[in-house]
């Protein structure tokens, strides 16, 4: 009887210990998981996309832009998303209006603007050649008020090859007009 009293005490003893440190771990843990929660759901994919090919469409049906990139990661916390070498085709009619490609860029869903950065290059075409190339190493791209603008150093080339150089532009692009902010110089070709 002592003998199995001694063995009932040390298998109670043993299960308290045992319950102690499950209880420990699982109080312990979940304070570090709330706290590491907070850290990493901003970093956290909500979810990505390979290949990816988006079009626009303008209200009579016709294709007003295409947006490729071989690569899209949306965050949901900070509802952006980034992509790889993206490439933006607007459309005027069935010809192409302009384009805009760069190494990276960052949509920001509540905002509707684009930020191209690392070798950002614009072309604008009239009919279906190329007419003039912008480039730059940061650049926004207002959707919603159909605009570009840099702070950053820009170069502007046209087709005769002239080059205009400056610090910041501001880029209607229904308007069709492009005025560049400061220390604007150039150098151009007689034709």
């Amino acid at each position: 009887m002592i003998f199995a009293r001694r063995q009932v005490r040390l298998v109670l003893a043993l299960l308290l210990v045992v319950a102690a440190v499950v209880f420990w771990s699982i109080s312990d843990n979940g304070q570090s998981r709330l706290a590491n929660s907070d850290l990493t759901e901003a970093a956290d994919i909500d979810f990505f996309i390979v290949d990816a090919d988006f079009n626009a469409f303008d209200s009579s049906g016709q294709l007003s832009q295409t947006a490729t990139s071989p690569e899209v990661k949306h965050f949901r916390q900070t509802q952006q998303s980034t992509l790889l070498t993206p490439l933006i085709t607007t459309f005027q009619g069935s010809r192409i209006s302009a384009t805009i490609n760069s190494q990276t860029a960052v949509a920001d869903d509540n905002s509707d603007t684009v930020t191209f950065s690392t070798n950002v290059r614009v072309t604008s075409y009239k009919e279906t050649a190329a007419s003039s190339f912008l480039n730059t190493q940061l650049l926004h791209y207002n959707r919603k008020n159909n605009s570009i603008y840099s702070e950053e150093h820009v170069e502007f080339t046209d087709t005769l090859g002239n080059i205009t150089t400056a610090t910041g532009l501001f880029a209607d692009i229904q308007l069709n007009t492009l005025e560049l902010i400061t220390n604007v110089k150039g150098k151009f070709h007689a034709k």
